[in-house]
């Protein structure tokens, strides 16, 4: 008698187990199937396994080089030197995630995923080309924008984030952008990470909303033709970056602890307020540049700049009152010219990061408890 031949296939991926079951029912038997979930003879078993196999491949993939992962989580990753291009026929209403990895050049355009409404997450890396990174982010909340180890952006547009009304993380890292336009205005940016990036041309950058941490690492912004305003950080790390303004210009940072050091300023009047403390040391600025701050802590050390800096915090209303100061071996340059170089004091800045912060925690404790 020919038994009854049941296929139960099973598919695991990370976020979610199915099962399909197939039955073929040739002619009745009242002998039970013996074995487990598929009887077969070992022929039909081979085919119907590769057959079901190619099926669900197919099922689980948008093209050959991106996979859709419980219908939320697309991952895409190129195979050889090819051109990427995220699907657009796809649709991204239910998707939470997509990462791009691995490609010579890739392409995410303003049609990319307008409807993703739910989106969250977008990482982009390992791109050794161009990123034209020319997306319109529908969703309002995102837990992580990553772009790490791209050759070259050509422009982030004014439009990119238009919808969102806050980011978790937004990292930026080991990139090139030759136009920056957004501004981040009214995002609220949890953590803004910028480490290893050189900007050719920043419009204007206004990360106005309140946020956790702020740090810019080695990295270069050129030619800002307006203000850079980076508001309201608990901590604020810039280290090792040079910032250069077309004419001069007003750069804003506001926080509660903030540590700069071995930095480079062209044309830069850089206003520094801070509720606890800061640390500002191995700084060289030229131009028309100028450097204001307020705390009611302050080490300042080692900083060469046109003139004087100004410490207004124990003379004016609003500002934090100045109980610890100390200023050690500041230089006025000569005729305003500081002749900086951004390799001065580079690879040493990091070594050291970790100790201020144990010296600043121990300071703010020891303040605390006056």
């Amino acid at each position: 008698m020919t038994p009854e031949i049941v296929i139960a296939c099973y598919r695991y991926d990370t976020f979610n187990i199915e099962e399909v079951v197939f039955v073929v029912l040739p002619e009745k038997t009242e002998d039970p199937p013996t074995g487990s979930a598929c009887t077969l003879n070992m022929g039909m078993t081979l085919l119907a396994v590769i057959l079901i196999a190619v099926l669900f491949a197919t099922a689980n993939n948008i093209n050959e080089q991106c996979q859709v992962h419980n219908e939320r989580w697309i991952t895409c990753s190129c195979i050889g030197n090819e051109e990427f291009f995220l699907p657009e026929a796809y649709n991204y209403m239910n998707t939470l995630s997509v990462s791009v990895t691995g490609c010579v050049s890739a392409n995410l355009h303003y049609s990319s995923f307008p409807e993703a409404s739910n989106i969250e997450e977008v990482i982009v890396q390992n791109i050794s080309g161009n990123l034209n990174f020319d997306v319109f982010l529908s969703s309002s909340h995102m837990k992580l924008l990553k772009l790490s180890n791209i050759g070259r952006i050509p422009m982030i547009a004014s439009h990119t984030f238009t919808n969102l009304k806050a980011i978790d993380t937004l990292t930026i890292e080991d990139a090139f952008i030759e136009t920056l336009e957004e501004e981040f205005a009214y995002i609220n940016i949890s953590h803004f990470i910028m480490r290893n990036v050189t900007i050719e041309r920043v419009y204007c950058l206004n990360v106005s909303e309140k946020g956790t941490k702020l740090r810019i690492v080695n990295s270069k912004l050129h030619n800002v033709m307006e203000t850079l305003n980076f508001a309201n950080f608990l901590n604020i790390e810039i280290i090792g970056s040079k910032f250069e303004m077309q004419k001069p210009g007003l750069m804003s940072i506001q926080g509660d602890v903030a540590i700069v050091k071995n930095n480079i300023f062209s044309n830069v009047s850089m206003n520094l307020v801070t509720t606890t403390a800061i640390v500002i040391n191995g700084i060289c600025a030229d131009g028309k540049s100028t450097l204001r701050l307020s705390s009611r802590s302050i080490d300042s050390t080692d900083n060469r700049l046109p003139n004087e800096i100004a410490y207004p915090g124990n003379d004016q209303r609003g500002e934090p009152l100045t109980e610890f100061l100390t200023i050690r071996n500041n230089t006025v340059c000569k005729a305003g010219n500081c002749k900086c170089s951004i390799s001065s004091g580079q690879a040493s800045c990091l070594i050291h990061v970790y100790t201020i912060y144990v010296f600043l925690l121990t300071e703010f404790i020891f303040i605390r408890y006056l």
